[in-house]
Order: structure tokens, then C-alpha cells, then sequence
């Protein structure tokens, strides 16, 4: 094999060929990127610094650094031959990865002489090459095949890469619950203790005081054949839907009801819950950490979904479907990982201070006031056999009348001005 041509196959293989110059180890702060290069060159071509050849090396070739810099590309990006997805130049693509990883001074120095060496043109998508146009997109297929095709894949093997186009609907919503499991099951930590004792709140909306009565079971989950659907659950199935304190239940109440005023209860739990805990911002390792990438990629991933599932609907009728996804995505989180969990917490859509909100696994018979040989909330003893009462277990939740307060729902809205170029193309 001549020079040449093997000059032109490590230059395909790289993505670029070769890159005169140096940069100053000084002038990289990223510390993962840091770690993975050696001082090998006594001149810095960034800021001019120059030692004699028998002085301390002190840079290295920025070559060997956008070696690294398309690694880190192509981990997060590939290239879209056949132009199916939305795409971003070569140039993009850099500046995303490698933005923040060089001193500021110098750092659109770096990058542009990065972007000009190696952009060839190329079109990039999200997503490793294992991926459909990142989680978005395998999102999105998930969930217009909830929506619109099947309701559930749980007894359908999963397939093990997404980049197919043959995947009937039960496979497409199979593959995508399958890769929820890891954070239940998997190393993450997510599914944390809530100690017996620990207050969840929820409420009711009124028009006036009175109009709802300060009982558990008013204030506790609805019965199955009232229960309405919801983000987390279809029409008849009841959950315990709250949050960790009074002001973040009046915003959640005040987001989807014009009533003026809210009920509120702050119900205790008489027993430990595990609770699966989806963060708002986890912790997400840098890109230029190999050997974190996998659980970069998780944390990615946890990012968007949370995102996703906590995107406002609006109930106009349409939630029914809209909710079908996420509805569907509980159920399977509730009942097919090993690690069994009592609910799901979220950060609230509502809330700038990143408040949770809940939805837990319990029905209006897991509800019942506080004190002493309290009955469940929706219990009708004379409905129910000596046998059947006495194998009931004990409530989960319970409701002291102290712990109800009524508050007054304040609701505000902005606005602001769009350009001109915004609203000729419809961005809003």
C-alpha cells in the first residue's frame, strides 16, 4: 500500500488529515480532555510562546487535539447519508462538543481553527449510530405508536437497534419500555427510601369555602369509576397524584382549573415507599470522559424524558391521547422491572425551584384519617364481610384534620414581542 493512499485512509477514518500547530496545555480546561493528552510540542501556535527544542515540552498538536474533538463528535453525532433528519454542519458540531473545553481568552481562536481544518462538508444527526435521531426521535416514534397504533408492547420481545425501519408498532413501543428498565433495575440509584412518616400533600379545587368537605376521602385519590384520566394514569385507574408541599399543589391545581381556591391536605404515610426519583438536572458526565460516556448517555437520555413528560397539556379534550404515552411508560414502570417501586417522583412543570410532584401507586383504599382504629376512606362496612375487613391491610396514607388548609389559588401571565422574522415564519 503506497503513502498516499494510506495517507487518504486515516484521513477518512479521522474525519480530517493533517492539521499544522500547536496549543499550550495551559489553554485546555477541560479537565476529562486534559487527562488524555502529553506535551509533545515546544511551540504554541494559539499565543505565539516558543522554547528552545532541548527545553520541557509544554503544548500539543492540535491535530492530536482534533483527534480527540471528533472522537467526542462522532460519539454524540453520525453522519446522515441518506439527509433523512434534521442535521447540523461539521462546524456545529464542533462548537457544541467542544465549547467551555479551552481557556476563554482563546477558545474561538481554537475552535475556528478546528472548524476550518476539519469541516468537509458533512451533515451530522443526533445519536450514536445505534440511535434514531437521538432520544427525540425514538421518543417520538414511541409515542405516535401509543397514540395512534397499539397501547402496550409488554409481551413483545424487544430488537436491539433502532435504526430500522420495519419495526412493526408492538416492537417500536417494546424496544423503547425496554430501555426505561436500567432506571429501575440498573446501578443509577434512582429508586430511593421515603421513610413512614414523610408528608405528602395534595388538594381540590373550590369555588367557594365548603363546596368540598375536609375528609380524607374527599381530599384522598378518586374511586376507580370516577377516576379521570390522567398524565400518569388512563380513565379508571386511581393514583395517589401529589406533591412535597401545599404551594406547589395550588400551582398544579391553578395550571388545569379556573377555581379560585384549593383544599389541601397533607396526608402521611404510615409505611416506608420506594420511590423511583426522576431528577430535573442529573449529573452528566463531560463527553470527553470515555469510560463515564455510558452513563453520560443515560443521563442524557433521563434529561430529555424528564423534559418530555413534564411538558404541558393543555385539557381541551385531546388529553386522552396526549397522555397515552406517559401513561403507558408508568405502567410499565410500575410493573415490570424487578425492583418493585411505590411511585414515581418528577419535578413539577409549575414550580422554579424544582419542587416534586408524584404519582403514587395507591387508590382511595390505601387512604383513611388519622387516629386510632381509623377505616380506609372509601370503606362501606356494611358492604363488606367480617373475613374481607379483617384481612384488609392497614392504609397507607393518613389524614389528620389539623393537616388540612385552604388556599387561595393566584394565577399570572406574560407576554412578549416577537420579530418580525419570527412571526413571517411562525416561531413563536
Amino acid at each position: 500500500m503506497g503513502m498516499a493512499k494510506q495517507m487518504m485512509m486515516e484521513h477518512d477514518a479521522r474525519g480530517f488529515g493533517y492539521i499544522d500547530g500547536a496549543i499550550c496545555l495551559d489553554h485546555i480546561v477541560d479537565e476529562d480532555l486534559l487527562r488524555d493528552l502529553e506535551a509533545d510540542e515546544n511551540t504554541c501556535t494559539i499565543c505565539g510562546r516558543m522554547e528552545p527544542e532541548s527545553g520541557v515540552a509544554f503544548a500539543v498538536s492540535l491535530e492530536t487535539v482534533a483527534g480527540e474533538v471528533m472522537d467526542a463528535v462522532k460519539h454524540d453525532f453520525w453522519v446522515d447519508e441518506d439527509n433523512r433528519y434534521s442535521t447540523h454542519s461539521t462546524g456545529d458540531v464542533i462548537w457544541h462538543v467542544a465549547e467551555g473545553a479551552f481557556d476563554p481568552r482563546y477558545e474561538e481562536q481554537v475552535l475556528s481553527v478546528l472548524v476550518e481544518q476539519i469541516d468537509n462538508g458533512a451533515e451530522w444527526t443526533d445519536g450514536s449510530g445505534e440511535a434514531l435521531d437521538g432520544f427525540v426521535g425514538r421518543w417520538e416514534r414511541f409515542a405516535h405508536a401509543v397514540k395512534h397504533q397499539v397501547r402496550s408492547g409488554f409481551a413483545v420481545a424487544p430488537v436491539t437497534s433502532y435504526v430500522r425501519h420495519d419495526l412493526t408498532p408492538p416492537q417500536v413501543v417494546a424496544t423503547f419500555l425496554h430501555e426505561l428498565r436500567i432506571y429501575v433495575d440498573g446501578p443509577l440509584n434512582l429508586v430511593q427510601p421515603v421513610p413512614a412518616g414523610t408528608s405528602f400533600f395534595r388538594g381540590r379545587p373550590m369555588a367557594q369555602p365548603g363546596e368540598v368537605p375536609s375528609t380524607a376521602k374527599d381530599l384522598g385519590p378518586a374511586s376507580a369509576d370516577k377516576a379521570a384520566a390522567n398524565r400518569m394514569s388512563a380513565q379508571g385507574i386511581p393514583h395517589f397524584y401529589g406533591a412535597e408541599d401545599a404551594e406547589t399543589v395550588a400551582a398544579e391545581i391553578a395550571s388545569h382549573d379556573p377555581k379560585p381556591l384549593a383544599l389541601v391536605g397533607e396526608f402521611k404515610t404510615t409505611r416506608e415507599l420506594r420511590i423511583l426519583n426522576l431528577p430535573a438536572k442529573p449529573d452528566i458526565p463531560g463527553i470527553f470522559n470515555r469510560e463515564r460516556r455510558p452513563e453520560r448517555d443515560r443521563a442524557l437520555w433521563l434529561r430529555e424524558f424528564v423534559r418530555l413528560v413534564t411538558q404541558p397539556v393543555i385539557p381541551d379534550g385531546r388529553e386522552r391521547v396526549e397522555y397515552a404515552p406517559t401513561q403507558v411508560v408508568t405502567e410499565y414502570l410500575r410493573w415490570v422491572p424487578e425492583v418493585k417501586i411505590d411511585g414515581i417522583a418528577f419535578p413539577s412543570a409549575q414550580s422554579d425551584s424544582g419542587k416534586k410532584t408524584f404519582v403514587l401507586f395507591f387508590g382511595p383504599e390505601d387512604v383513611a384519617p388519622a387516629g386510632p382504629g381509623a377505616e380506609p376512606a372509601q370503606c362501606e362496612k356494611e358492604e363488606e364481610s367480617p373475613m374481607r375487613l379483617a384481612l384488609r391491610p392497614d392504609p397507607t396514607f393518613t389524614l389528620a384534620q389539623e393537616d388540612i388548609s385552604l388556599w387561595r389559588v393566584k394565577r399570572s401571565y406574560g407576554a412578549e414581542q416577537i420579530s418580525e422574522l419570527e412571526f413571517e415564519f411562525g416561531a413563536m
